[in-house]
């Protein structure tokens, strides 16, 4: 069955036709921190409070975009998936997967942490457009448990 489906992305509108397999959420868990939310234009992603170990997964196919740690968003992963966006998971506890690597859809690319700057267990979930403009995950992904 064919599903229609209204998407704002980047600030775009557009029927997308929902053929195939749809995509997971990387991590589900009580919303913490909205997109841009307490007035912060750079905070240009989603917190999703988890208990550590909580596995982060492919929401589809894809490659790794990169696999690293850094001060401000400890152990993070980036995946390009094969429909153009580009999702991140910052402040893991344990990383899974290697730059260039393919990934499946709902395969496990890392363990939520407290890892970075970082006010408590949660997985920071970003959503890079075809365009390179950061969007809503929550207008691609349902993050709510």
């Amino acid at each position: 069955m064919m599903r229609r489906e209204w998407w704002i992305l980047g600030g775009l509108v557009g029927l997308a036709l929902a053929i195939g397999p749809r995509m997971v959420a990387p991590v589900r868990g009580q919303i913490t921190s909205r997109f841009r939310e307490r007035g912060r234009p750079d905070h240009t992603g989603t917190d999703v409070a988890v208990p550590i170990g909580t596995p982060g997964v492919s929401p589809g196919a894809g490659s790794v975009a990169f696999s690293n740690y850094n001060d401000r968003g400890g152990h993070q992963v980036g995946i390009n998936l094969d429909n153009g966006l580009t999702v991140g998971l910052a402040h893991l506890n344990d990383r899974d997967v290697r730059p260039g690597e393919r990934v499946t859809k709902g395969q496990r690319v890392g363990l939520s942490g407290n890892t970075g700057n970082s006010t408590g267990p949660h997985v920071h979930v970003t959503v890079t457009n075809s365009q390179g403009e950061r969007i809503d995950p929550e207008t691609v992904f349902n993050l709510s448990a």
